[in-house]
Parts: structure tokens; C-alpha cells; sequence
């Protein structure tokens, strides 16, 4: 048998040879004598061994004291050691920097008895292939290829020589490291046999940090001269022994750890076959060596964003990489790094307080990855933290911070942004700035001169504030500014003043670029003036800009003008190029284009297009609505077109109105090559109408032949005409070519047997297929014109018993006069499985010819559900059973969360609804808005929501904002329902809603004109104002005019039916208080009694009773809590008007109005001042405040709404103000 170990003594050159060989019972002894008298090793030396097995292990020489004492297992073994002399004077712990000296022994076989092993060491031996490639030989001898670092953040293309750049958009993008350390450990891989002394001591370089001149990376240690005997040299090895060597990078200067660092391991050193042309170890680092007069090798060291994103540790306040330099921008890699850069130290306060921590204002920063600010909105419960200083709901502290100080000063003018913003692709999501008492809001305020903002994706983005209010930016200062490839989702833009805009709200004189800024499926809901899709005041050229959403206006500041799909207002002489908007503007407003409002100097318009469906309600200010372009005294619109439609209601071209499907108020701007769909008048209403088209002509490649002059159109039918240079499917899922083909060739690949594969819908022409596979699975992927439709004998789609998901795209301007069926609609008949859901209709105008019954805007009648869906600027005519959604919904049928806007008008003769004209199923979470008015005939069972409510018929959380016009005599008229069988639960006719008979109508009510025997009415409150003609003895009543049913205690009204003829109209000439109430001397003569009310204008939702009367023209009035006298003599000749209706004996009583805005009027439950207070005794209500009685249940709904989730289950119905302003209002409408 062989002895199973054998002792071995391996001498080194210097080092005496100690022990003898022997005999042992070890698997292998390794005697090393004298290791505390190893000299001229100053730089480091070490020894490394390697076995046939796979085992290794290193030991740092000059750490070990005495004899080195190794325990190796019997087999085949390599031996190296490297001994570096002579340290680079004057730095500490400067290993690897002399002259090295060699040794190795190969091919070892330790199986007994007895070896010698000797290491001999010597300069010369370093050039052996085993330690390195090629050696430098300029100071007289042999050392390694010196050591150059590339901090990269990508290895492609790193080769060359040429160290990684700052260059986004390049492919050798510099990395995070500032400072790097060389190190080769000690270690023990696999079974090496028995004990090795390994202690951790490391040969480890000094600290090198990373320095940039220019543009270019330079290591302060790689300099490219030779004449510092220095420069650290490691072997590279030859891919086989086990140099292991660690390449540990730092975020900081000086090998800080503060915010961490990275060790990258390469167990076998730097080498790799092909590393003269540049090769990768590892996908971390890749090797090229050179010789510039000197033997060097350059370690392209690679750390994608996401590994030093999860490697970067940095302090609170601090982020994860960089300094703030052009050169060295900050790495963002959370949403809290990003809250904490806040605004600059040097704000308008003065004091140096802010809550940003970084001074950033002026910083340069890049994204690291994407950012969720979800988990951090402002208390709402979130566990990540929340930005300080911000509103309820606020998850995002935006770069011009909010507050400074202890968060009781508004940051009200903020410091320009002047920096550079690189987002890398990243996107940021979940992001909400609640701020409306804030001017210039966006995820960065204000942007000055040379600030950029560059390749940024957001999504799910809610922004709120004042004046200049845009998703990314509130307002541009002026000077050169870049904004450049920036996407925007969901995003939703809540401004008031003006100056509003989907992406940016407004800028100033001033060059840059704008280009390739996208909004996509946005909805902006605006006030003022100046708003557009993109941005609102434009001073700048925007090249390759979308909208596609919903621009929704009120006019509570005041009607809202200069109104555009891409922009507001275009000043000076700024270009709008390769511009789309695709969606809907609604609400009532003046001045308007499907690109641009308005022309402020002489502005140019080339090479776009607009499908925007566009519908003002305003009939009192002068209107100038453009398809294209509101108004402009000059400038050019050339290679474009407007393929969408415009309702208003406007009779004639006169100084008031200026409508032409082009340009309304053209003036002298000079019109080239513009083409239109025909939805105006013939294309003008004294504005311009372009080249009339119809939607074949756009699909067919007919109008592409025109307008393709400038080479940016490109067209693929059924399709429109599309922009060549941006458009694609990743913005619009109609240019993927499958989703344009027609019905049946999309059924015949297997789509719609189901709603995760539907058929989708792009074109008019594929929407008129639906109706030759009614049974299907559809999805609408654009807004669709229905313009072209003209068959009287059927509707669109006579039966449907698929599913149709819109996505939010809008179905418009069906307009068909003289049709000769009942169940006429959009859809005919939706059978029991049919599905209609978030789908929006506009702008229909369906007039019956004579008898026919069962007409509504979405269907004629509904056995299955429309959810989520809306009705806006319509138009119906017919006999019976006329709804502004449909015409009657059958015992099986379900509208829910469903809203008519703007209806035009809704005109029958019996069951004519806001909603429904006839319910038999379930209506809720539904809300109408406009008017009804209906024909010339007498009328019957006319609601602002339902006309006529079966026994079978549910009706609960309905609110009626509609006002009900009738000439003739009428029966059975209800603010919401005029007939009721069934329940009406948790229904508010608000004081916006108007019943107005000029003629004697009969049972007219402020809920309910009959409520029958069946008739249930629960938690009703009206402050509608009636206005009849008739005398109160023909059943009118503040809730029901005719009650043979039940109503409960909790059913309120707050004004009464009236008849002004048989009252007085008069003046007040003086109000004095006297206690609670008022005595008023009045200008003329008052029939008035006493318990008798008086409505004083315009405050038709008030009344005040009369509790004594001095004479005919002295009277006194009881008050409310928010009412004063001096209100009542500022409108000159104000009516006052004696009620002399009835009170019914089952309505409960009148509560003034002060009590009606008091949440202890609906809940006798005591109030606890509990965030999770819930009303035992009465309505289901909760304050509308986050701190209130119920506030949890809000800040929960708010939450929900916030993500785009449905509200949480069980949440209250109601919601109240509680401060005497504001009346109860259903959650779902809130």
C-alpha cells in the first residue's frame, strides 16, 4: 500500500528552506519555513494552488508569521506565488504596485512519499503564459499589463480602448461607480484536503476614484503616460489558474460605503481567448487590452440600472448614484428619492427651509428604473410613506417642491427647473398631485432656460391645480427647453383659471424642441381658458404630438375658450406638425379646434389631423368651433384633415356663430389642401369647411391622395390616412394591419368566442359588420364616426347578444331623421346576454317619422347590461317609450353607472326619460344632464330620469340635473320618475334641475309626478324649482304630485311648485335684520301671507317663509343660517313670489335650506367625530371630509378611484359638505 501522505518543502528564492522531508500521517503536508522572513514584498505577494479536482486555494504570504503549515489532498497540483516589491511611496496600502516576481510548479502529484516543490521567484518568470498574456517591459522589467476601469452601464459596443461616455442615447453609457478598489482575496474553493490558515487578509489596491474631464472617463491611477513606476499590475492569467480577483466599485468618491458598493468576482482572473480585440469574462465585464507604448488592459465594468438600483443603500434623503453633474447625474431609483428632491435651498421664501434635501433644483438627474407611487399617497392609509407638506391623495412631491418651513408656507412661485431630466424609457405610475390650491403644477412645476426633460413614460397620473397645470409640466419660463419623447397613460388633468394642458400647461416666448409628446387615453376636465390636449399656451414648435381622451369643460369660472385637441392657443408664428388628437370634447365652451383653439399671431398647422368629436352647449357667447382650428386672424393650415364631428347649437351663420367642420373664424388664414368630414351644415356655419368628405372617402385612400404631399401620410384601408413617422401600434392598436380586417375575416381566426379575444373594432365600416355576427366578442380600438349612416328601416345593429368593450373610445354623430321602426337606437334590441361596457356615445340626432315607439340613443330596448357607459349632446324624437340611453329596459335589463350629459333634447308623447323611457329592471348609479323638451302634444309619465317606473322597476342612486320644458297640458310629471309603481331609493333632483309647464299640467312632482299604489320612495331630497301654470289644486307637490303609495321619513324637499301668474313680481328695496329673520320693504304692492314663501332670484333652491306681514309692501321673511339681508337687494327688481301649493298629507316636511346642508338633518345617529362613523338612523351618509365623521369610507373610495379600481364593497351611498355650502351628493356622483 502507498503512504497515504507525503511531506513536501517548497523553497523560494530568499526564503531558507527550514524543515527537512518526512513521513507523515496528513494527506499531504505543505511546509513553508520562514514566511516572517519573506522580504522585498512590500507591494503584496501570494500563493495560490489548484488541484486536479477542481479544489483551490490562495494564501496572502505576507499575513502569515513562522512556518505556513498546509494540509492538501493527495492529487495533481498546481502551484503559483507572485511577490510584488517596493510600494508606491506615500500611498497607503498600495499592493500591486512594484516590480513582481514569479514562480510556479506544475503537475504535483502528491500521493506519499516524499516531494519538493520550488517556487522560485524572479522577474523573468512573470512573463510565462501562465501569469499573464504579454508583459511591459518600459521600467527595465517585466510587469503586468496595467489596470484601466471603464465604468459602463451596458457592454455593448464598450470596445476600442475608448472608456464608456455620458451618451443616453448611445451605447456606451457611462456608469455608477466613482471610485473602484482591486483586490485579490484569500480563499478556499471545494476539498482542498485538511486545514489551510486562511484569514481573510485580502491583497487589496488603494482607493481609486473616478474622474471626468469633458466628456470622456479617466481613473485617477490611468493616466496614459508610462512614467509612474506605480500603476498597479495584476496577472491575468490564462484562464486556468485561479487568480481570483475582485473588482469591488463604489457609488461614492474616496471607497466610501455610504451608499454601497459591488464586488464582481472573476475566479480565474481577467483573462479571456480573443482579449486583444475585446471579449467578455462574465456579463458584468468584458476585457481589451492594449498597447499605447505600454502594455495595458482596460476592464469595461458593467452595472445595468436595476443592479445598482438594488445594490445602492443610500441615506435617507440621498440617492443611489451620482452627484448632480451633467456629466455625473443623480440616479433615481424609488419613488422616496424622487419626493426628496423637492425645491431649491434658494427658493422665493428666502430662508433656506424647504423639504428637499438635495438642492436639486438646478441637479441633473437620471431614472434607474421605474417608479410606482403607489403605496405613498398622502394619508390614504399607505404604507410606504408619504411626501410632507401635501394634500390627501398626493403621492408625489413634485421638482419645485410644494411647501417650505414647517409646511405651513405655499410655495406659490417656484424656481424654474433648469437641469437636465434623463428618463431612460422609465416609467412613472401611480403618481398624484392633489394640489388645487396651488398655481404651476406638474411633476415638475416650472422648467427654465436649458432645462430638458427627455424618453419619460408615465401612467396612471392624476395632477390638480389651478393656473398651468399639465401632467409633466406646469409651466415652461422661456430659453431654450427640450422636451422630447415623453408618453403619458391615464392620465387625468384637473385645472381651473386656465392654461391647461394633458402634458404641459404653460410656456413663454422661447426656443428648444418639443417633439414626440404623446397623451394617451387622458381625460382633462378644465375651466378657463387656454386648454389643450398636449399643452395649453404653446410659445414653441411641436413636432410628432397626440391626444386621444376626453376634453370635458364647465363654466363655473366663466365660459371656457381658446380650447384645442393639441393645443389651447399657438402664439407667435410656432408650427404644429405631424399632430393627431383622437377623442371628444364636450361641455359648454367658445372658441375650439380638433388641433388648436385658437391662432394668437400667425401660426402654422401642417401635415396633421384630428378625429375629435367636439360638442359645445354654449349658446350665449359667440362661438368659433373648428374641426381643425377655432379662430386666427392669420397663418397657414395646409395637408390636413378633421375626420371627426361638431354639435352646437347654433340656427344660422351670424356674428354669434362661426362653425366650419375646417376652421371656424377663418379670417385671413390661408388654407391648403384641408379635407372634412360633412357634419356641419354642409361644412360652414360662417366658418370654413375645407374639401367636404365623407368617412369612405377617408378609408378608401381617396382624401390620402390629396393631402400626401409632404410625404408624412401613409394609408392602409379600411383605415384613415395615418402619420408615417411616429404612428404605430404601441400608440394605437389600429395600425397592427389585423385588427383592420373585417368582421368575418377576424371571426374566421378565432376571435370573439370570448371577451380576452374579441374582434376589434377600428373603422365605421367594420362597426356597420357587427350586425352580421351579433353573437360575438367586440372591443372598439378608435373613436368611430357614424356620420354615414342612413338606413331608416333598421338600426346599426338590429340585435346584439355579444359583448362590447369601447376601452373609453366614443361612438358619435348617428344622425338619421324620418326612420320608420321602433326599437331604434345603435343598437335595436340587446338581448339577455348582451353587454355594452365603458363605451361612449355622442352626438346622436334620431328623429322618428311619425308612431314609432321604444327609441334611445344606445338601444331601442335593453334585456341585458350597459355599464360604465355615457350619452352626451343628443337628440331624440319619437312617440313612446323615448329614453335618453334607451327606450325601455325590460324586467332582465341593468343600466349601472351610467351617465346622459349635455342631452340636447328628449322629446316623446307617453314614458320619456332622461334615461329610460320605461323601466322594468334595475337602473343604478346613474345621472342626467340637459334638457327635455318634448313635443308639441300632450304629455304624459315624463321623468328626468325614468318616465315610467314599473312594479318590477328599481331605481336607486339617480341624480337629475335635467330640466323638463313643456308647452302643452301634461299629466304625471317627476324631477325624477313621472310615474312610479316600483322603488326609487337614494334619488336627488339638484338645484340644477328645472320643471317648467306653460300649459295646465297635472300630478307633477319634485321626485315623482304619480306615485301609485305600488310605489315606494325612500331618501328622496328635491330642490328642483317647479314653475307651472296651473293652480296648485291640479296635485303638485314638492316630492310627488299624486301619492298613493309610501314614502318614507328621511324624504326631504326644500322648495315648493309655483305659479308666477299668480304672484307678484317686485322689487326689494331694503332688507333689515331683525334676529333670524329679515323685514323687507318691498317696491310694489305683495298679495303675500302669512306661512306663504318667497323665492328671491337667483336663488330658485331657497325659499323663505313669510312669518309676518306689516302692510302690502312690508314683510318678514324667516332666515337661514347662510343667508343674510344684504343679499336680497343686490339684483334690482328680484321676484318675489307667494307658494300656495299644497303639502300632501304623506310628504314630510319642508326643511329650510340651511338644515337641508347639515349632515344631523339625514343621520339622527349621534355623531361620534369617528373617521369610521357610519349612520345607524337614516340616510347611508358620511362627511365629505377626510378628517370627518365617515372619513375613512371616503379616503377608502378615494383610494380605489385613484388606482382605477372599483369602489370597496359596502361603502356609504351619500356624502355631505357639512359646512352650510353644499347640499348631499350620491358618492358614485361625487
Amino acid at each position: 500500500m502507498k503512504l497515504l501522505s507525503t511531506i513536501i518543502l517548497i523553497c523560494m528564492l530568499s526564503v531558507s528552506c527550514s524543515k527537512k522531508a518526512g513521513k507523515t500521517d496528513a494527506d499531504f503536508k505543505f511546509i513553508l519555513g520562514g514566511i516572517a522572513s519573506l522580504s522585498n514584498s512590500s507591494g503584496g505577494a501570494m500563493l495560490w494552488g489548484k488541484n486536479n479536482q477542481g479544489a483551490s486555494f490562495s494564501i496572502n504570504l505576507n499575513a502569515a508569521t513562522g512556518d505556513l503549515v498546509l494540509n492538501l489532498k493527495n492529487s495533481t497540483w498546481d502551484f503559483y506565488a507572485i511577490a510584488w516589491d517596493d510600494s508606491l511611496v506615500g500611498v497607503t496600502n498600495a499592493q500591486f504596485t512594484g516590480k513582481p516576481r514569479c514562480a510556479k510548479s506544475m503537475s504535483n502529484v502528491l500521493g506519499g512519499g516524499e516531494v519538493t516543490v520550488d517556487l522560485s521567484l524572479s522577474n523573468a518568470n512573470c512573463t510565462g503564459a501562465e501569469f499573464t498574456y504579454a508583459t511591459d517591459t518600459n521600467d527595465g522589467f517585466h510587469k503586468f499589463p496595467r489596470v484601466e476601469i471603464s465604468s459602463c452601464q451596458t457592454l455593448a459596443g464598450a470596445t476600442g480602448g475608448v472608456p464608456c461616455e455620458y451618451d443616453p442615447v448611445g451605447i456606451k453609457t457611462r456608469g455608477f461607480y466613482k471610485s473602484y478598489k482591486v483586490i485579490m482575496p484569500e480563499f478556499i474553493q471545494g476539498d482542498v484536503g485538511g486545514i489551510i490558515p486562511v484569514q481573510s487578509a485580502h491583497l487589496t489596491s488603494e482607493c481609486f476614484d473616478v474622474t471626468y474631464t469633458g466628456a470622456l472617463l479617466k481613473d485617477s491611477h490611468l493616466t496614459t503616460d508610462n512614467t509612474n513606476v506605480g500603476k498597479i499590475n495584476i496577472p491575468t492569467g490564462n484562464s486556468n489558474a485561479p487568480f481570483r480577483t475582485v473588482l469591488r466599485g463604489y457609488y461614492d468618491d474616496n471607497c466610501s460605503s455610504t451608499r454601497g458598493f459591488i464586488n464582481d468576482v472573476y475566479e480565474l482572473g481577467t483573462f479571456v481567448p480573443g482579449h486583444s480585440s475585446g471579449a467578455n469574462i462574465n456579463p458584468s465585464l468584458r476585457v481589451d487590452s492594449q498597447n499605447t507604448g505600454f502594455e495595458r488592459i482596460l476592464l469595461y465594468h458593467s452595472t445595468p440600472p436595476n443592479v445598482a438600483c438594488s445594490l445602492s443603500n443610500p441615506a435617507a434623503g440621498d440617492l443611489a448614484t451620482g452627484f448632480g453633474s451633467v456629466n455625473e447625474p443623480y440616479g433615481i431609483c424609488t419613488p422616496a428619492q424622487f419626493n426628496g428632491i423637492g425645491n431649491d435651498d434658494t427658493n422665493d421664501d428666502g430662508t433656506g427651509n424647504d423639504t428637499g434635501k438635495l438642492s436639486g433644483i438646478n441637479s441633473h438627474f437620471q431614472l434607474l428604473a421605474d417608479l410606482d407611487f403607489g403605496g405613498y399617497s398622502h394619508l390614504l392609509n399607505q404604507p410606504l410613506g408619504f411626501p410632507n407638506c401635501a394634500s390627501i391623495g398626493t403621492s408625489v412631491n413634485p421638482i419645485g417642491g410644494l411647501k417650505y418651513g414647517a409646511c405651513g408656507n405655499t410655495i406659490t412661485t417656484p424656481t424654474a427647473y433648469s437641469g437636465s431630466f434623463e428618463g431612460h424609457g422609465h416609467l412613472i405610475s401611480n403618481a398624484f398631485i392633489l394640489e388645487d390650491g396651488h398655481q404651476k403644477i406638474g411633476l415638475f412645476r416650472e422648467v427654465g432656460g436649458g432645462g430638458s426633460i427627455k424618453n419619460l413614460r408615465i401612467q396612471n397620473i392624476e395632477v390638480e391645480g389651478q393656473n398651468s397645470t399639465g401632467a409633466l409640466i406646469g409651466g415652461i419660463t422661456g430659453g431654450t427647453v427640450s422636451v422630447k419623447n415623453i408618453e403619458i397613460r391615464d392620465a387625468y388633468v384637473d385645472g381651473s383659471v386656465g392654461d391647461i394642458g394633458g402634458a404641459i400647461g404653460h410656456m413663454v416666448a422661447g426656443t428648444g424642441a418639443f417633439e414626440d409628446i404623446h397623451v394617451i387615453d387622458s381625460h382633462i376636465d378644465a375651466e378657463g381658458t387656454n386648454i389643450g390636449g398636449v399643452i395649453g399656451n404653446c410659445y414653441g414648435d411641436f413636432t410628432r404630438v397626440s391626444f386621444s381622451g376626453i376634453i370635458e369643460l364647465n363654466s363655473n369660472g366663466g365660459t371656457p375658450t381658446g380650447i384645442g385637441g393639441i393645443a389651447g392657443v399657438l402664439q407667435g408664428t410656432k408650427t404644429i406638425a405631424e399632430a393627431k388628437s383622437n377623442g371628444a370634447m364636450i361641455g359648454q365652451f367658445t372658441t375650439a379646434g380638433g388641433l388648436v383653439g385658437e391662432f394668437a399671431g400667425a401660426g402654422t398647422i401642417t401635415d396633421s389631423y384630428s378625429n375629435m368629436y367636439i360638442a359645445s352647449g354654449e349658446s350665449t357667447a359667440p362661438l368659433k368651433l373648428g374641426g381643425l382650428l377655432g379662430m386666427a386672424g392669420s397663418g397657414l393650415v395646409q395637408r390636413s384633415y378633421f375626420s371627426g364631428a361638431i354639435s352646437n347649437v347654433c340656427a344660422a351663420a351670424d356674428t354669434t356663430c362661426k362653425v366650419g367642420n375646417a376652421i371656424g373664424q377663418a379670417g385671413a388664414t390661408t388654407q391648403t389642401i384641408i379635407y372634412s368630414t360633412n357634419t356641419v351644415n354642409s361644412g360652414t356655419l360662417g366658418g370654413a369647411g375645407g374639401s367636404p368628405s365623407t368617412i369612405s372617402d377617408f378609408q378608401d385612400g381617396t382624401v390620402f391622395g390629396f393631402i400626401n404631399g409632404g410625404g408624412k401620410f401613409a394609408h392602409t384601408a379600411p383605415d384613415l390616412p395615418r402619420l408615417t413617422n411616429w404612428e404605430a401600434p404601441i400608440y394605437d392598436l389600429c395600425l397592427n394591419p389585423t385588427n383592420l380586417q373585417n368582421v368575418a375575416t377576424q371571426v374566421g381566426n378565432g376571435r370573439g368566442l370570448s371577451q380576452a379575444n374579441p374582434i376589434n373594432i377600428c373603422s365605421y365600416s367594420q362597426f356597420d359588420d357587427i350586425k352580421t355576427n351579433p353573437s360575438k366578442h367586440y372591443a372598439l380600438q378608435n373613436v368611430i364616426n357614424l356620420v354615414d349612416y342612413a338606413n331608416t328601416g333598421a338600426a346599426i345593429v338590429p340585435t346584439f347578444s355579444g359583448s362590447l368593450d369601447g376601452n373609453g373610445f366614443l361612438l358619435h354623430s348617428l344622425k338619421v331623421t324620418s326612420f320608420t321602426i321602433s326599437d331604434y337606437g345603435v343598437f335595436g334590441v340587446i338581448q339577455p346576454s348582451g353587454l355594452i361596457y365603458d363605451t361612449h356615445f355622442g352626438g346622436a340626432l334620431l328623429m322618428a317619422s311619425g308612431s314609432e315607439d321604444r327609441i334611445g340613443v344606445i338601444a331601442g330596448t335593453n334585456h341585458g347590461q350597459i355599464l360604465k357607459s355615457s350619452v352626451v349632446a343628443s337628440v331624440l324624437q319619437g312617440n313612446n317609450q323615448i329614453g335618453g340611453v334607451v327606450g325601455v329596459n325590460s324586467p332582465t335589463g341593468l343600466i349601472y353607472d351610467v351617465i346622459n350629459n349635455f342631452s340636447v333634447n328628449i322629446s316623446g308623447v307617453f314614458d320619456v326619460g332622461g334615461i329610460a323611457g320605461k323601466n322594468e329592471g334595475n337602473i343604478s348609479k346613474v345621472a342626467a344632464r340637459g334638457q327635455m323638451a318634448p313635443a308639441s302634444v300632450t304629455h304624459n309619465e315624463v321623468g328626468g330620469i325614468v318616465g315610467r317606473n314599473t312594479a318590477t322597476g328599481k331605481i336607486e342612486q339617480a341624480s337629475s340635473s335635467m330640466s323638463i320644458m313643456l308647452a302643452n297640458s301634461s299629466t304625471n310629471i317627476g324631477g325624477i320618475v313621472g310615474i312610479n309603481d316600483g322603488e326609487v331609493e337614494d334619488v336627488i333632483a339638484t338645484k340644477y334641475s328645472f320643471i317648467s309647464s306653460t300649459a295646465t299640467s297635472t300630478k307633477v312632482g319634485g321626485i315623482v309626478g304619480t306615485n301609485d299604489t305600488n310605489g315606494q320612495i325612500e331618501r328622496a331630497l328635491s330642490v328642483t324649482n317647479i314653475e307651472l301654470n296651473s293652480s296648485p289644486t291640479n296635485l303638485h307637490g314638492p316630492i310627488v304630485g299624486d301619492d298613493l303609495g309610501s314614502i318614507d321619513n328621511f324624504t326631504f324637499y326644500g322648495t315648493k311648485p309655483y305659479n308666477p301668474a299668480f304672484n307678484t313680481a317686485n322689487s326689494i328695496n331694503s332688507g333689515v335684520v331683525n334676529g333670524n329673520e329679515c323685514d323687507i320693504n318691498l317696491g310694489g304692492a305683495t298679495a303675500v301671507g302669512v306661512n306663504d314663501f318667497i323665492y328671491i332670484n337667483p336663488d330658485k333652491d331657497v325659499m323663505y317663509k313669510v312669518t309676518f306681514v306689516t302692510d302690502t309692501f312690508n314683510i318678514t321673511v324667516s332666515l337661514d343660517n347662510s343667508t343674510t339681508c344684504a343679499g336680497f337687494t343686490s339684483t334690482p327688481m328680484t321676484e318675489v313670489i307667494a307658494n300656495t301649493a299644497n303639502d300632501l298629507p304623506n310628504v314630510t316636511q319642508y326643511v329650510p335650506s340651511d338644515q337641508l346642508k347639515d349632515l344631523g338633518t339625514y343621520c339622527l345617529t349621534p355623531l361620534s367625530g369617528s373617521l369610521s362613523f357610519v349612520c345607524l338612523n337614516g340616510w347611508d351618509i358620511v362627511e365629505d371630509d377626510p378628517f370627518g365623521n365617515g372619513g375613512q369610507f371616503l379616503r377608502d373610495i378615494f383610494e380605489n378611484d385613484l388606482y382605477n379600481l372599483p369602489p370597496p364593497a359596502g361603502g356609504p351611498v351619500w356624502t355631505i359638505r357639512n359646512d352650510g355650502t353644499k347640499y348631499p351628493e350620491l358618492i358614485f356622483d361625487w
